[in-house]
Formats: structure tokens, C-alpha cells, sequence
């Protein structure tokens, strides 16, 4: 044999050899790593995290944080400039409450803000000491918690210049109006006519008659009408670093008129009813003893 024949021989050998031996499985491909998140992408995974489910309800009445901010813009619209008008305050109260239970289930809810920018709306429309001190409480709240939102910017702001609390303090009972007597004007007396006695040796003339001069009216004394005395405006009092109070002194209250009670009917009490005295009985007495009947006399003839 030839050398190329021997070199044939030792490549087919070497196919089957290869076709023979068990084929190998294949190397798994290197697992890609993931790509990394955005700022923004970490950001609202994070805002995910801590917010509130919009199908989750708090306080007694079960409000979401959507009926929280409805709830607070309406009342600023029904409070108008300023009120003290209990349905309200009712209505406020009831979304506070909300506010609450939902600040504790989720303290770092961006939502929060601006929940608590709403309320503080309201509160300061509201002139009664509590809701303003609780419009102050909001302002804090959104500051510290929140200091880089859009609400966060514009409280820093307006505490900057100040925030003034407006609320009534106690009424005072109305003074007593004391009767002032009306002075009579004294009659004045009538003019009495006098007789003129005529001349003698000459025919009276006639006299006239003197006219009763109508008495003068008398024209009452004007009074004087009292000036009112100007009412001092109320003096604002700084509390602290942003914050002043101003009291405002309400109207006087009238004095409760007392109803007269009427007391009750008395009742009859069941006098005793006298002891009943035995009729007297009467004695019997000897009947008397039955007289004789008269005897007859004989009447007397008449003569002829």
C-alpha cells in the first residue's frame, strides 16, 4: 500500500471514532446583570412604597384621601371671607379626623402636603381659637415633613411674613338699661275775665267779650343725643417667630329672660273624715193617762 492509501485508512478510522464517542452538551450562555434604575425610576418606587392605596378610607366616616381634599375645598367655598358657622366647623372636624388616621397608617405620604395645604385654607377662614390653632399645626407639619415640595415652598413663605390667628373671646352680658323718670310740665293757670261796670247817665255800650288767650304748649326740652364712644380696634400680640393672635371682642350677650314656672297642682289631701256621733235615742216617755170622755148634758127646752 501506497502512503496516501495509509493516510486514507487513518482518517476514516478517526471518523468513526468521533461518530462513536458521546456528543458533549453545549455551555450555557453568562445571565446578563440588570441594567441599573434611574434616579427617577428609584424615586417612584420609593413614592410607591410609602403612599396611600386610592382605594383605602379612613376616619369614622370612611373618607379617602380624595373626599379629604374635596371635603376641605368645599368648606373654604361655604366659609366665604370669615365664619363661625357650626355646620362648618362640623364638616371640617370630620375630615381632621380622616387626616389623622391617615397620617398615622402613612406619615411619609407625598399626598400629605397637600391635604395639609387644603386644611390650612380653611382653618384660618374659620375664627375660632381651635381651628386657628390648628392651621398653625398644619403649617409646621408641611415644613418640617415637606420642605422641598411646591406646597412646602409657599408656607415658608407666608410664615416668613407672619401668620395672624383671629378668633372671638367671650361674650359679656349686656348692661342693664337704668329708667330715666319724665318730667310733667306744670298746668298754666287760665285767664279770668273781669267785669267793666258802664257809666251812669249814658247807655252802656257793649263790652267785648275777652278772648281767652289759648295757653302756650309746652315744647319738651330736646335731649341730647350721646355720641357712641369709638370702640379701640383689638391689639395684635406676638407668640412667636411667624405667629400673632388677635382677640376680637364679640357683640354683648342679653341676659336670659327666666320663664316663669308654673308649679304644679296640689294635690287634695284626704282629710280625715269625722267619727260619726250615735244619733241620741230618745227616752220613753209615759204616755198619758187617756181622760174621760165628756158626759152628756142635757140641753135645756125653751118654753113656748
Amino acid at each position: 500500500m501506497n502512503p496516501f492509501q495509509l493516510l486514507t485508512l487513518a482518517l476514516l478510522g478517526f471518523a468513526v471514532a468521533a461518530a462513536g464517542a458521546p456528543a458533549k452538551p453545549p455551555s450555557p450562555a453568562p445571565a446578563k446583570s440588570p441594567a441599573p434604575l434611574s434616579k427617577y425610576e428609584r424615586a417612584h418606587a420609593e413614592t410607591m412604597r410609602v403612599s396611600a392605596p386610592a382605594d383605602e378610607y379612613f376616619g369614622k366616616l370612611k373618607i379617602s384621601f380624595l373626599g379629604i381634599d374635596n371635603t376641605f375645598r368645599d368648606a373654604s367655598i361655604s366659609a366665604g371671607d370669615h365664619t363661625t358657622d357650626a355646620a362648618v366647623i362640623n364638616k371640617v372636624g370630620f375630615a381632621e379626623d380622616a387626616l389623622r388616621d391617615w397620617e398615622r397608617k402613612y406619615p411619609h405620604d407625598p399626598q400629605l402636603a397637600r391635604s395639609y395645604y387644603l386644611g390650612i385654607a380653611v382653618e384660618k377662614k374659620i375664627w375660632v381659637q381651635a381651628n386657628q390653632q390648628q392651621a398653625w399645626l398644619y403649617m409646621n407639619r408641611i415644613v418640617q415633613e415637606f420642605p422641598n415640595t411646591y406646597f412646602g415652598k409657599l408656607v415658608k413663605r407666608e410664615m416668613a411674613i407672619g401668620f395672624t390667628e383671629h378668633y372671638y373671646s367671650e361674650p359679656v352680658p349686656c348692661p342693664t338699661p337704668t329708667p330715666t323718670a319724665t318730667p310733667t310740665p306744670a298746668p298754666t293757670p287760665t285767664p279770668v275775665a273781669t267785669p267793666t261796670v258802664a257809666p251812669r247817665g249814658r247807655a252802656p255800650r257793649a263790652t267785648p267779650k275777652p278772648v281767652a288767650t289759648p295757653s302756650p304748649v309746652p315744647t319738651p326740652a330736646a335731649t341730647p343725643t350721646p355720641e357712641p364712644t369709638p370702640t379701640p380696634a383689638p391689639e395684635i400680640k406676638q407668640l412667636g417667630k411667624g405667629l400673632k393672635v388677635q382677640v376680637l371682642t364679640p357683640p354683648c350677650a342679653a341676659a336670659p329672660t327666666p320663664s316663669p314656672t308654673t308649679s304644679p297642682p296640689s294635690s287634695p289631701t284626704a282629710s280625715p273624715a269625722p267619727a260619726q256621733t250615735p244619733a241620741a235615742v230618745p227616752a220613753p216617755t209615759a204616755s198619758p193617762a187617756p181622760s174621760g170622755s165628756p158626759r152628756a148634758t142635757a140641753t135645756p127646752r125653751s118654753r113656748a
